[in-house]
């Protein structure tokens, strides 16, 4: 829980950092960056692309930073910016993975390695690209306590510290995601089992 100069001195230097002024925005997001290094490495498994995403997720927050209303707490909407620039970096690095498939196919080139083949690549792309989707199709109330606990391994606890959110609110929001998730993605592949026949 912060304390209450400290909750005055953050909001103070929110408010100078939603008119424009970037020392106050690197004030501001200082404490953050290092989680937003962690959950970008933990969502895209690449050092450059984690590296990357951290500068979009940085230029993203300084100009969503006007919109902030204070409705959910800062780190909690800092997060949720993060996540949502990995989940368009990996839509678009899937994206990149099929068309240079594609364009290797088109001149013949057929992989000699015993990674996995093109289809099965393609496959676990289209999996992950599902997997992104339903993630995203998720209400932030349920999609950031998931992110958070399965994808930057955060414990329950640190969880609901970190969304000030009590324990058994942040399991049920993750049971509640999980479930929703299952279901979504057990009706994806319903629906393409009788789009087959």
């Amino acid at each position: 829980m912060m304390h209450d100069w400290g909750k005055a001195r953050q909001e103070k230097l929110l408010k100078k950092a939603q008119q424009g002024d970037a020392d106050a925005f690197e004030q501001l997001v200082a404490p953050y960056e290092q989680k937003i290094y962690a959950l970008c490495l933990r969502l895209l498994a690449h050092r450059e692309d984690a590296q990357d995403a951290a500068q979009e997720t940085m230029l993203r927050l300084y100009r969503a930073l006007v919109s902030y209303r204070g409705e959910a707490q800062l780190g909690t909407f800092i997060y949720r910016v993060t996540a949502n620039t990995c989940m368009d970096a990996l839509r678009r690095r899937n994206v990149r993975a099929c068309e240079s498939l594609e364009a290797l196919d088109d001149v013949g080139v057929v992989p000699v390695d015993d990674s996995p083949g093109p289809e099965e690549t393609i496959l676990r792309a289209e999996e992950n690209e599902r997997l992104s989707r339903a993630i995203d199709a998720l209400s932030d109330e349920m999609r950031l306590p998931l992110v958070l606990r399965e994808i930057q391994a955060l414990s329950y606890e640190e969880v609901a510290q970190t969304l000030g959110l009590e324990m058994g609110t942040v399991k049920s929001r993750i049971h509640r995601a999980r479930e929703k998730l299952a279901r979504m993605l057990s009706g994806e592949v319903q629906e393409e089992r009788r789009q087959t026949l």
